[in-house]
């Protein structure tokens, strides 16, 4: 997965580069700061727990996969609601015994028939509110259905990002888009 930063103007250009291996349930990911010039790979604890982009919020954890819910939570259905008009399970995923999981619980609102994750809200030790959350504009495309907007909200640090989808084309990729040393190379089409 290759994912640019197109806004804000300090960090438009910035890539950063993710292979994702599930068998080996390992990601590798390397980050292209344009400013300069420099391509270098993300590992360990920087690639899990580091701002990625200052400013963001956004840690490599939080894009490479988030949380691993089968292996670290309890699911249960608690009901049924509307989010803007569109049917929605919601579930209640509450961390198991023994579970490094960063949150004791998460409530879940998956689309009825997409079954998209539609919002996410995840509670803290102390059962607050600490992260919040919320796709909208859903398109059907060749792909499949996707939210094309993410507002995620860090009420821990007040701060909230969101992440727009522009364009998702179902194409040939060329294969120096996955070789990191490439990056600085790369033509990117400028946002609207």
């Amino acid at each position: 997965m290759l994912l640019v930063f197109l806004e804000p103007e300090l960090i438009s250009g910035t890539m950063l580069l993710f292979h994702i291996d599930p068998v080996a349930e390992k990601t590798r990911m390397w980050i292209y700061l344009p400013a300069v010039g420099v391509v270098r790979e993300l590992v360990g604890e920087e690639l899990e727990q580091q701002e990625l982009i200052p400013g963001t919020g956004l840690r490599g954890e939080d894009i490479t996969g988030g949380f691993a819910y089968r292996e670290d939570y309890t699911p249960e259905l608690v009901g049924e609601e509307e989010l803007d008009g569109t049917p929605a399970y919601v579930l209640r995923l509450l961390r198991k015994e023994g579970s490094e999981a960063e949150w004791p619980k998460i409530m879940l609102w998956v689309h009825k028939e997409k079954f998209l994750v539609l919002k996410v809200e995840m509670y803290d030790e102390s059962e607050k509110l600490s992260q919040l959350i919320e796709a909208s504009d859903i398109r059907e495309d060749d792909l499949g259905p996707m939210a094309y907007r993410w507002e995620i909200k860090d009420f821990t640090r007040d701060l909230t990002v969101v992440v727009e989808v522009l364009e998702r084309v179902k194409t040939e990729i060329p294969d120096e888009y996955f070789d990191p040393q490439k990056l600085p190379e790369l033509e990117i089409p400028q946002g609207s």
